[in-house]
């Protein structure tokens, strides 16, 4: 498993480590004062939402079964909610859990429709067969119960009473059509020279949103949703780098393993026939 990408996963291992020392630094309390709780804000507002639309954004562009994408989402969203939950503020633990709950499924139906649509194209993965694995089995059946009662478990801790905030609707819109554009930009198979023009139309469309939640907020919050968004654009533009460095290096594997059966040399110790000569 590690083998095919192992940049892609030395990244989500640095990730883990990056996540773990803002958590460790925000709730051991540092003698800096205010360091802690700038750390937790940035673990709760910056971090947490550009990792959960790379979440999104590979359960839908993935090409392993359904139900173990379920699985890795369930299992990776639940180790961020834990981190976040455990360096923030008690009053604030029920609307992280909603706010995540709603940025990654605006996330998901939103790549869903545009990979449907052929906006966007499907990661070149190994694809498996689907047909002979976990199709109406009691396997796929009892993973789905599991998944559906641990989201049942966590959506019982969320305060849906955010979606009647406007200040709330500035962030999650921030926070979903960001990643939108960028899997618009680097997913879909493109012209050369292109993609970089696409990745700076995704900074203008983040200036433009900061333009339009300036004129319905004055306070901070056009400002800290701005730095969330440059957050997302340089966190999963490292991500589709690093996993396009390993689309390359698997490329040149495939071709020099190729060239070295080409360029085989005969054994003349073996005869046409397979016999050996010296025998």
């Amino acid at each position: 498993m590690f083998y095919p990408r192992p940049l892609t996963w030395l990244f989500i291992i640095a990730t883990l480590c990056v996540d773990l020392a803002l958590v460790l630094g925000s709730s051991g309390g540092s003698r800096i004062q205010g360091s802690s709780e700038g750390l937790a804000f940035f673990v709760y507002n910056y971090g947490l939402p550009a990792q959960i639309s790379a979440l999104a954004i590979w359960a839908v562009l993935s090409r392993v079964h359904r139900l173990a994408k379920a699985a890795w989402v369930t299992l990776a969203g639940g180790m961020l909610l834990v981190m976040t939950w455990l360096v923030i503020y008690s009053e604030y633990r029920s609307e992280l859990v909603a706010y995540c709950f709603l940025q990654l499924m605006l996330v998901l139906v939103g790549c869903f429709f545009l990979e449907k649509f052929g906006w966007i194209a499907k990661l070149s993965e190994p694809m498996t067969d689907e047909k002979s694995r976990f199709q109406f089995s009691l396997v796929e059946i009892f993973g789905w119960t599991i998944i559906v009662a641990f989201w049942a478990f966590a959506v019982r801790f969320a305060d849906f009473a955010i979606v009647t905030q406007k200040t709330w609707w500035i962030w999650l819109l921030w926070a979903a059509l960001i990643p939108l554009v960028l899997a618009f930009a680097f997913f879909k198979p493109l012209q050369p020279g292109t993609r970089l023009l696409r990745l700076m139309v995704a900074y203008l469309f983040a200036l433009l949103l900061f333009g339009i939640a300036r004129i319905y907020d004055q306070g901070p919050l056009p400002s800290w949703a701005f730095a969330m968004a440059i957050t997302q654009i340089t966190y999963i533009t490292a991500w589709w780098a690093v996993m396009r460095m390993d689309e390359v290096m698997g490329e040149r594997r495939a071709v020099t393993t190729a060239s070295r059966e080409a360029l085989s040399i005969y054994d003349p110790t073996k005869s046409e026939e397979g016999v050996d000569v010296d025998a």
